[in-house]
């Protein structure tokens, strides 16, 4: 009943109305994937290219050796708002690995590891009495905490994924591995 309730809720806080996001790195789309070393962090954002004003409650997802922290809410709408894995989890009365655990057997994205959830809508007008279409970059300065390869997706309140990144560890960092795996075989 809980999962049900829960489904139900984030369901219907909004609804896509032509919003077409992106995930974003430094600001601009992201690639299809990137290199990084264990330690990087990417700085993530969510871009908004559709002129209608909309209401929209967006996810970022993480599967893989990756983490999410922080967060910057540029969208100017009347609602505007990110949240951490462990506040979401707190607003529905659960523990965060519930949480992260429903995405696995209720929305089909087995081992996320971690999730931030968004809203952007507006309910009237914005700044100067006219409605504010989501736009631009509204968000930024998510911190992808990197320690090895994995997937960073943007989903959508029907959880269908519309943007994601492919995080794969820099080819130095690979060949070290294996060299030393390689001096380690041979000394036994």
């Amino acid at each position: 009943m809980k999962k049900v309730l829960i489904t139900l809720l984030v369901l219907g806080l909004a609804s896509v109305a032509n919003a077409d996001l992106l995930l974003a790195v430094d600001g601009v789309e992201a690639p299809a994937q990137i290199m990084a070393n264990p330690g990087d962090v990417i700085n993530l954002g969510v871009l908004g290219t559709g002129t209608n004003p909309a209401s929209v409650a967006p996810w970022v997802i993480v599967q893989g050796d990756l983490s999410l922290s922080g967060s910057n809410v540029l969208y100017t709408g009347a609602l505007a708002g990110y949240q951490e894995l462990e506040e979401v989890a707190t607003d529905y009365g659960m523990a965060p690995q519930e949480l992260l655990d429903l995405f696995g057997s209720d929305f089909g994205y087995p081992g996320v590891k971690d999730a931030g959830s968004m809203i952007f809508g507006d309910t009237g007008t914005g700044a100067g009495g006219s409605l504010v279409p989501i736009t631009g970059l509204l968000v930024g300065d998510i911190g992808l905490g990197v320690s090895g390869a994995g997937l960073v997706s943007l989903i959508d309140d029907n959880f269908q994924v519309v943007s994601s990144m492919e995080v794969i560890p820099e080819p130095m960092t690979i060949a070290l591995l294996g060299l030393g795996g390689l001096f380690l075989r041979r000394r036994k």
